[in-house]
């Protein structure tokens, strides 16, 4: 399966879904093609060169990104990123339950939807429980940089190579 990690575009957004740590891991099962769109992790510092030392693919477009069977996202996507979803695609990012109209356009694009609101563990300590938990959670720099990459990775793992989990 090819999965996407697209730059976030939402205004404040520095987060990036993946680290590169979370790529190599992904790409060492063997099983996936990871395809990141270059600058995804200049908010966080991260350059292109680490995700493609760690085994991604650089795309120069969010279009190509966007393409992908599993797209990992931090936040949902904004109006001008639907349309580029991949029907019949997954898409695991923090999604607004609390907002429908957002949601029911995200359905009207035809992918699977996974939130990773309400993860409850990745490791040793609680990843994400809601946005508010996780931002009233001290954390470190580096925890803080790759907690929804670290959860994303659990999620995208768990899909076994060319099966797709049913919608929410």
């Amino acid at each position: 399966m090819q999965i996407g990690i697209p730059a976030e575009i939402r205004a404040g957004e520095t987060r990036v879904a993946a680290t590169p740590e979370t790529v190599k891991k992904l790409a060492g099962s063997g099983h996936h093609k990871l395809l990141v769109q270059s600058g995804a992790g200049a908010g966080c510092s991260i350059p292109d060169s680490e995700f493609a030392a760690a085994g991604a693919a650089v795309a120069h477009s969010a279009a190509e990104v966007y393409g992908c069977d599993i797209v990992l996202k931090v936040r949902g996507p904004e109006p001008g990123e639907l349309a580029m979803l991949k029907s019949g695609g997954v898409l695991i990012a923090l999604l607004a339950p609390y907002k429908k109209e957002g949601i029911e356009a995200i359905a009207r694009t035809g992918v699977t939807r996974k939130s990773l609101t309400g993860i409850q563990k990745a490791s040793s300590w609680p990843m994400i429980r809601t946005p508010a938990a996780a931002a009233s959670r001290p954390t470190s720099s580096a925890a803080s940089r790759s907690a929804v990459a670290a959860a994303s990775w659990s999620m995208a793992s768990a899909l076994p190579p060319g099966k797709l989990t049913s919608p929410l």
